[in-house]
């Protein structure tokens, strides 16, 4: 990938990330993997998909699975929500 296609696709959120990679009409959402169970005893309030978002779209009519993380949340850290996605 050129350095330009890098730079604005990760200037986007996870889901225009995604959808701006799959071929038209082919992006399907997965569930959210739930709420980490050990953010909270930290002192972390939890999200519902705890900045991980999957799909499954084809990108050139193959068929892909991917995830998303979100930067916002939790500086884009890698937690156990992300290993179960």
């Amino acid at each position: 990938m050129s350095r330009s296609f890098h730079n604005k696709i990760s200037a986007l959120d996870p889901a225009a990330r995604l959808d701006a990679l799959a071929d038209p009409a082919s992006l399907a959402w997965l569930p959210a993997a739930g709420a980490s169970p050990h953010l909270a005893r930290r002192g972390i309030t939890p999200a519902v998909d705890d900045g991980i978002i999957r799909a499954h779209f084809r990108i050139s009519g193959k068929s892909i699975l991917a995830a998303a993380q979100d930067a916002r949340f939790l500086s884009g850290s890698v937690g156990a929500n992300h290993g179960a996605a």
